[in-house]
């Protein structure tokens, strides 16, 4: 097995704004055997990722941060019957406010996938410091979770249709 991983990320901050622009790659091979279910495949896969992030302080104790990110995946492997892709894409919007009591994150996302449109995602993080070593946190957030690869396209077990799994957090 091989894998190459990479990452770079350029960030600047003046007076009230900041943005940053980050991104990787992750190069991977590797070997699948298997002699009981007869498997001896080769797969190459590789994932782009890039993140730009632009936000403003409005007060000491409140930011606001918008995104944009993209995942562009792809894989070769004898194992699928021909070379497959995957393209995600997304817009989000954060607030944050923070003192030394309270830590709260409200966000929503929206994004497609391989040119359909995901579910509106919003969360929300909550933490209350009582003392400087005790404190409570809530999360709460709509999650959308898009098929691999593989889950979708490999010969031995794949499902081309396999629908993406949603879900709430807490």
């Amino acid at each position: 097995d091989k894998s190459l991983r990479a990452v770079a990320e350029w960030a600047v901050s003046h007076d009230k704004w900041f943005w940053s622009i980050n991104g990787g790659i992750n190069r991977e091979e590797i070997k699948y055997t298997d002699p009981e279910a007869r498997l001896d495949e080769l797969s190459t896969a590789t994932t782009v990722q890039a993140t730009a992030e632009l936000g403003h302080h409005f007060s000491k104790n409140f930011k606001l941060i918008s995104q944009f990110a993209t995942i562009h995946a792809l894989a070769n492997c004898e194992g699928y019957a021909t070379q497959q892709q995957q393209e995600q894409w997304s817009l989000g919007l954060k607030g944050v406010f923070e003192n030394h009591k309270w830590y709260i994150n409200a966000s929503i996302r929206q994004g497609l996938f391989d040119e359909e449109m995901i579910p509106f995602l919003p969360a929300v993080n909550l933490r209350y410091n009582f003392v400087p070593t005790l404190s409570w946190k809530a999360d709460v957030a709509r999650v959308f979770r898009v098929p691999t690869l593989n889950d979708r396209f490999w010969i031995a077990g794949g499902n081309k249709t396999l629908a993406p799994e949603e879900g709430f957090s807490s």
